[in-house]
């Protein structure tokens, strides 16, 4: 019972933390000064480390539970790249869960690892063939009308 509770108060706690996909198409100052405002450093330890061209969260919940955010951006300092890995399968669950749960991207699943978003707004998920690693990335794509059709057909 006390594993139950722990898992729903780090599936509680842990999606708050999860905004997958909100910063796809941000800027990197941007990204950066939401972030480290929403994760701010604690004794001389940031959970917000950035590089020239990515941005990472490491987020610690209950029971020393870890989930890690990764912002990767392109040439033009756009994020184009949300990645999720977390420690445990029902997690990683929940976070995609919550992805989804957004219909106004209007998701499809297309194969066992793969979701697409409306045609409009150039998104997939992409879920680890991995089971040993829990993780999915948010990407922005550049598709044709063609190709976004033949993924869409059954």
């Amino acid at each position: 019972m006390k594993q139950l509770v722990l898992v729903a108060v780090f599936l509680a706690g842990g999606l708050s933390a999860a905004r997958a996909q909100d910063y796809i198409n941000a800027t990197h100052s941007t990204a950066e000064t939401v972030l480290k405002k929403k994760y701010p450093a604690k004794k001389h330890h940031s959970p917000v480390t950035v590089s020239v061209d990515t941005i990472r969260v490491l987020w610690k919940g209950p029971a020393g539970a870890r989930t890690e955010y990764i912002y990767a951006f392109d040439d033009n300092h756009l994020c184009f790249s949300e990645t999720i890995i977390t420690h445990c399968d029902s997690c990683l669950t929940g976070y995609l869960q919550q992805v989804l749960d957004k219909k106004n991207f209007g998701w499809k699943k297309i194969n066992e690892n793969q979701y697409i978003s409306r045609f409009a707004d150039n998104l997939m998920i992409e879920l680890s063939a991995d089971e040993a690693l829990h993780s999915f990335s948010v990407l922005r794509v550049d598709w044709t009308r063609e190709l976004y059709d033949m993924l869409i057909k059954d």
